[in-house]
């Protein structure tokens, strides 16, 4: 986990420095805290308060070998509504309730994205 901690602060540092090539700061770990969140805390949508400055992700999906993809905040909703429809706590309907609710999803994009929940967890981690 350090390593690919390290890895996205190498990179958002890249990016920073491209920005702002005078800038002589520099972002580092310096600590770390993994927080699981129960099903009811995953739709208070905590990271949806987020204001990033410098990274606009607020998950990365580990692959290995230090590469990592960045989900925003939107994306990330869903892929936490398709958690949940997959753990059978969301039925179609409420499903689609929750994407016109949280994401601002249309009721046809909400239902189609339902209807192809391994097709869209496979889109947006993979």
């Amino acid at each position: 986990m350090e390593a690919l901690l390290n890895q996205i602060f190498t990179d958002a540092n890249a990016r920073l420095h491209q920005a702002e090539p005078s800038d002589p700061n520099y972002l580092a770990v310096t600590g770390f805290r993994m927080d699981i969140l129960s099903p009811e805390q995953e739709l208070g949508r905590p990271w949806m308060g987020a204001q990033p400055v410098w990274e606009p992700a607020v998950c990365w999906i580990a692959r290995g070998d230090r590469r990592y993809k960045p989900i925003g905040p939107g994306d990330f909703t869903i892929l936490v509504l398709l958690r949940q429809a997959e753990a059978g706590l969301l039925d179609r309907q409420a499903f689609v309730d929750k994407g016109i609710a949280l994401r601002g999803l249309a009721p046809e994009a909400a239902g189609a994205i339902y209807d192809r929940r391994d097709h869209y967890v496979t889109l947006l981690t993979g």
